[in-house]
């Protein structure tokens, strides 16, 4: 079930708040470059903190920004 004029994109991804949807929906267009940027910014944090204990690591893939990766 979708809101009426929802883009299922936004509503369908799982994690998100009520204004992380509306932020989507509103900026839809802007999604692709957030999730390029939320996985630059984990690249760039592994590269930073390489050779230190905690390294920015993930468990098996680039999910930790949740559902923004997903767009």
């Amino acid at each position: 079930m979708y809101m009426l004029g929802a883009r299922p994109m936004c509503v369908g991804l799982k994690g998100l708040s009520v204004g992380q949807i509306q932020i989507c929906q509103t900026h839809y267009d802007h999604m692709p470059s957030v999730g390029r940027g939320a996985q630059l910014g984990i690249r760039e944090c592994q590269y930073q903190f390489r050779n230190r204990r905690w390294n920015c690591s993930i468990v098996g893939d680039e999910t930790v920004f949740g559902p923004v990766l997903e767009l």
